[in-house]
């Protein structure tokens, strides 16, 4: 690759490792971009043949997955064009100066340019998730208490309802686990009775042989919790010997004062709620303000992954250098962001981790 003399050697190590990658490493993003675009190319040629022999059964999956496939090759293309940038464009010498005076090592270079790239995001569509999650979290604590209300206005009306409207050890009894990982669904159906206070035999041996072999993790555990519970036996006692209470019946008898069904609804309800959504880290920096701009979103991406990341310091220099290397990336001729925006964007930042310091 060819670069400008302006561009740091750590800078450029860089930025060819992202797009070329490293043999018997990783593929870079130039390679993987002509993948997708390939791909892409065999999707759109398959729906043509489809369309030829009148199969429209086989369309609509194939739109789907080009719609996939699309999504791909056009970010793999984004980052491509911006780590180009960060290297030809013309504002970056400027960057690039004022950078030469704040950063005394590869390492930071490494660091400051891998921020610069990674804070690119599209931040509109995670503040779209919060927004979603804060409908959907009432909808949920609705629900919540309108199946609490059924369940009990249901038992009062005289007729007697299954016990699993009301007890959640009823309910465990009956339910199976979900989970897509078989051996999950072993355990649960191996641990359930155990949970439930309840005696189970011990496993037949070509029964724990399966087990094993389904996983050894979870035979294991299979033989220390049959090895928990004592074998019955049958023993005739005078009324003077002490006899040995029953290692489950404090667990029965919490179940038996466990909460009703309709009272967890209750819980549910509340905990939903009181929950408010948000994002953590360089996410959480850039949506958690009242300001959604896209400006705004990136800079204080940028200046949590700086601070709170690499422990750069916010100074006056530092702050030039991130409004130029915004204007780089973004690269709208709408935003035109200047050391101001910068300065104001990380006035009141999302962690306490940021510092600013008034050098020059």
């Amino acid at each position: 690759m060819q670069f400008p003399a302006y561009v740091p050697a750590a800078v450029r190590d860089f930025i060819t490792l992202q797009i070329e990658g490293k043999e018997g490493w990783w593929e870079g993003l130039a390679a993987r971009a002509a993948e997708a675009e390939q791909e892409l190319s065999e999707i759109k040629q398959a729906i043509e043949v489809r369309i030829l022999r009148n199969e429209n059964e086989y369309v609509v999956g194939l739109r789907r997955k080009e719609a996939e496939t699309q999504k791909i090759y056009s970010s793999l293309i984004e980052e491509l064009e911006c780590l180009r940038r960060l290297i030809h464009d013309a504002r970056m010498r400027d960057a690039y100066a004022l950078l030469t005076l704040e950063i005394s090592d590869d390492e930071q270079w490494r660091c400051f340019i891998n921020a610069a790239y990674v804070a690119q995001d599209n931040y509109a569509e995670w503040r779209n998730h919060l927004k979603q999650a804060e409908e959907e979290k009432e909808k949920i604590a609705d629900a919540a208490d309108k199946l609490a209300y059924l369940i009990e206005n249901f038992s009062k009306n005289g007729v007697q309802g299954p016990p699993e409207f009301y007890s959640v050890r009823d309910l465990l009894r009956i339910t199976e686990c979900d989970d897509p990982s078989e051996s999950n669904r072993y355990i649960w159906r191996a641990v359930r009775k155990d949970v439930l206070g309840e005696r189970r035999k011990e496993l037949e041996p070509d029964k724990q042989r399966q087990l094993d072999s389904l996983s050894p993790e979870v035979g294991e555990r299979s033989r220390r919790s049959n090895s928990r519970i004592p074998r019955i036996r049958i023993q005739f006692v005078s009324s003077e010997d002490v006899v040995e209470h029953d290692p489950l019946a404090p667990l029965r008898y919490g179940w038996e004062k466990a909460p009703r069904l309709s009272a967890l609804l209750r819980t549910v309800a509340k905990v939903a709620r009181d929950f408010e959504p948000h994002e953590d880290g360089m996410i959480g920096a850039a949506v958690n303000t009242r300001q959604g701009s896209t400006k705004t979103a990136y800079i204080r991406a940028l200046a949590y992954l700086l601070c709170n990341a690499r422990k750069f310091a916010l100074t006056n220099r530092l702050m030039r250098a991130m409004a130029i290397i915004a204007n780089v990336v973004i690269n709208s001729p709408d935003v035109d962001i200047t050391y101001d925006d910068v300065r104001k964007a990380v006035a009141s930042p999302a962690t306490s981790g940021w510092k600013s310091q008034d050098k020059k």
